[in-house]
């Protein structure tokens, strides 16, 4: 048990090492004051930051995806400096990841168990930040393959584990019926 507490904490410290430099750098990046044709976008981000680093995040996040943060960040740091080279180019990008973003986030407020308890959220909630990378940083690469498809089937398993669940607290079994 000791040695696996070791490793745990070892392995936070260096994710703590990659991490919070670059939330750093970005926090000051985006602390900047923007013109207009651009504050839509670093607006975005600051949400984006502040759902992915926030108070508790360390316990709150599952190990394997810690080791993802710094190149989400990495990815938001790129959006960034593209931002204000193509206003126009970003939109169109995020406009492509809206619908998901938008639906994770309300799933995300909806949720009654924390994420790490809930497989199905996660998966989502981590595929976004994925096809986000592969949108606006693709030079990074992405941890799995995803597309807005993949982005769709995992919703669908949300969908159909809300249901089963459903199911199985109004019957007392799962899936059982009523």
């Amino acid at each position: 048990k000791r040695s696996g507490l070791y490793l745990a904490s070892a392995r936070n410290e260096e994710a703590a090492r990659r991490i919070l430099p670059l939330y750093q750098l970005a926090c000051q990046r985006l602390a900047r004051q923007y013109p207009a044709p651009v504050a839509s976008g670093v607006e975005e981000m600051r949400t984006q930051l502040g759902l992915l680093v926030y108070p508790g995040f360390f316990l709150a996040t599952a190990p394997a995806q810690l080791e993802h943060l710094p190149r989400y960040i990495e990815a938001l740091l790129i959006r960034l400096a593209r931002l204000q080279m193509d206003p126009g180019k970003d939109r169109k990008k995020a406009l492509q990841i809206a619908p998901s973003w938008e639906d994770c986030r309300a799933l995300l407020d909806m949720a009654k168990i924390p994420l790490r308890e809930n497989p199905a959220l996660e998966a989502y909630r981590w595929l976004v930040e994925e096809f986000r990378v592969s949108l606006f940083a693709q030079e990074l690469g992405t941890a799995c393959p995803v597309s807005e498809k993949r982005l769709e089937e995992a919703r669908s398993a949300i969908a159909a584990a809300t249901d089963t669940a459903g199911r199985q607290n109004r019957s007392g079994r799962p899936g059982g019926k009523i």
